[in-house]
């Protein structure tokens, strides 16, 4: 095909083209025409709408749709600001907290003081004066015990103490005032090197001194008489409270302040309730109290290993000794046999005692819970230093001891006890200065 024969090819496509373009456009004019003056019919209608919908429906596979917009940033922060309550619900919140803390803080302290009689308790008398309340101390030659003994004597009490040499007991008997002679005797028992047999001894010293007339200065027939009963309101154990124990003697700590009070407290038993004629059942429930050192109950201190584990032996031994009392106790007050006499019931305690905790509250915490006991005895009771900021953090440090996890308590305590050695050797390495005295031997005529 020669290039003549293409141009005209070319030619006669090109006017076909145009051709049927223009046809086209034609009849599309007129059908347009037509459909604004008749309007589409029904079905045409129908169908153009079907295929609409089902043409919107086709993903599109010639052009790319445009992208949802991104979302707004997001507004945590306005929207929690913004649903936060009002400064008055705060003030609200933050003002019970406070009162919360503070009741927990002052809660018990407030209903002691109310609940506390007016007028210090006293021992009961006879119609004659004579005292017929006695109460056992244990340790009494430490200065604690010997101020327990005296105070218990001026509140009327038949006191009976025990100390550890012969000079304490002389030292002692000195200090009873005049008004108590007669009322206050003084044992001579070492805890820290009696033997079960000297624990024997001791006990029916006791239960011998009990049958005697009260008070023991007076004349004539030294035994009671008939019918007069000494009803003893129970036994505290001072010598359990240790202080600077070496950790090299801790054997010997632990038979002294732990197994010779305790098996002492467990062998009482007998003469707290096999007694009908001189104690009958149905008085109050007699009181075995153990003193302690609070901190060391609380949390092991570096350097003070053997106070914690005296008194931690302590607590656990007075729960232990308290569950086995319960357990006779139950059984005498199930039994059917008429030879099994009625148990007087015994409640057993702790005194949590600080180190900051003033003299005059633990007397006086002591005697009303000899004296005047609550309807329910709590498994221990806690005292403090008077000072306010002494006592809330003292509060707060028992509280925390309670919900913070022990790998904490570590952290807190060994660090503590770091920073508290480095002031120690700090305070050693610190150079004199001018204002310091000079040494005896510099001093003008000190020296030859």
């Amino acid at each position: 095909m020669d290039d003549a024969s293409v141009h005209t090819a070319a030619a006669w496509v090109r006017d076909t083209t145009s051709r049927l373009w223009a046809w086209g456009r034609t009849q599309a004019h007129q059908l347009t025409e037509s459909l604004n003056e008749y309007g589409p019919p029904t079905a045409l209608e129908h169908a153009r709408s079907y295929i609409a919908s089902s043409l919107d429906q086709l993903p599109s596979w010639t052009a790319s749709t445009t992208p949802p917009p991104p979302p707004p940033p997001s507004r945590r922060i306005d929207t929690w600001i913004a649903s936060l309550p009002a400064a008055s619900t705060m003030g609200w919140a933050l003002g019970g907290a406070t009162a919360l803390g503070l009741g927990y803080v002052y809660g018990p302290r407030v209903y002691t003081a109310w609940t506390r009689p007016r007028t210090p308790p006293q021992g009961a008398l006879t119609t004659d004066g004579t005292r017929t309340q006695a109460v056992i101390v244990l340790g009494a030659d430490s200065p604690l015990g010997r101020a327990l003994v005296l105070y218990l004597a001026e509140r009327r009490l038949i006191v009976l103490a025990s100390v550890a040499s012969d000079e304490a007991r002389h030292e002692l008997e000195r200090d009873v005032p005049s008004s108590s002679q007669g009322y206050v005797r003084v044992f001579c028992f070492d805890a820290g090197t009696a033997n079960e047999n000297d624990e024997t001894q001791f006990i029916h010293a006791l239960h011998s001194t009990l049958c005697l007339r009260f008070p023991l200065t007076q004349t004539g027939d030294p035994y009671s008489r008939p019918g007069a009963t000494i009803d003893v309101l129970g036994m505290i154990n001072v010598q359990s409270l240790a202080r600077n124990v070496p950790q090299t003697a801790l054997d010997s700590a632990l038979h002294q302040h732990v197994t010779a009070p305790l098996r002492t407290l467990h062998r009482a038993f007998g003469l707290m309730t096999h007694a009908p004629h001189r104690m009958p059942s149905t008085h109050r429930p007699a009181l075995f109290l153990s003193f302690i050192s609070r901190s060391d109950a609380q949390v092991t201190r570096p350097d003070h290993g053997a106070e914690a584990l005296i008194a931690n032996a302590v607590q656990t031994g007075m729960d232990a000794l308290r569950r086995e009392w319960q357990a006779s106790y139950v059984s005498t007050r199930t039994s059917h046999s008429k030879a099994t006499p009625a148990l007087r019931p015994i409640t057993f305690t702790t005194l949590q005692v600080d180190t900051m905790a003033p003299t005059t509250s633990v007397l006086s915490t002591t005697a009303n819970l000899l004296l005047s006991p609550p309807k329910t005895v709590a498994r221990t009771y806690k005292l403090y230093s008077l000072s306010f900021w002494r006592r809330i953090l003292s509060r707060l440090s028992d509280l925390g001891l309670l919900l913070l996890p022990t790998s904490w308590v570590d952290i807190i305590v060994t660090t503590n006890a770091r920073f508290t050695r480095y002031q120690r050797e700090a305070s050693k390495r610190r150079p004199a200065s001018k204002h310091d005295p000079p040494p005896p031997c510099l001093r003008p005529g000190s020296c030859s």
